[in-house]
């Protein structure tokens, strides 16, 4: 069980770094990530929906902070990123990428789920007795 600990810390880690730098762009409203969101689905985003992503991905990212201690955190946080890679998987074949075009996309979707499942099955940590 403690290889399992390990993946899922290790796998945390990365969706948390994703999420995190993916919320602050979208709070801070830098077009880099609208531009490359309409590179790879040709959907142009309004200032308010990436705005809005930004906040979800930064809530996303303090469910898998959450997470270390209470994994049931985790688990939402991972659901929220696998929706959103499946959502964005889709556009991008519907614009016509193809699969070596999207590995990026199926890398956090795999990622996300390895996080799903493997705190699903973790027990949350005992409470310290300071």
């Amino acid at each position: 069980m403690k290889a399992v600990r390990v993946l899922a810390a290790i796998v945390s880690a990365v969706l948390i770094l994703e999420l995190g730098l993916s919320s602050i762009a979208g709070l801070l409203g830098m077009d880099a990530g609208s531009d490359h969101l309409y590179e790879m689905t040709g959907l142009h985003i309004s200032r308010w929906a990436s705005l809005l992503n930004g906040i979800t991905d930064g809530a996303a990212a303090a469910a898998l902070v959450v997470g270390f201690r209470r994994p049931r955190w985790a688990v939402w946080g991972g659901l929220y990123f696998a929706l959103f890679n499946t959502v964005l998987l889709v556009l991008r074949f519907r614009h016509g990428q193809h699969l070596a075009d999207v590995t990026d996309t199926l890398l956090f979707l795999v990622l996300s789920l390895v996080v799903v499942v493997t705190r699903a099955v973790q027990k949350p940590e005992p409470a310290s007795a300071s």
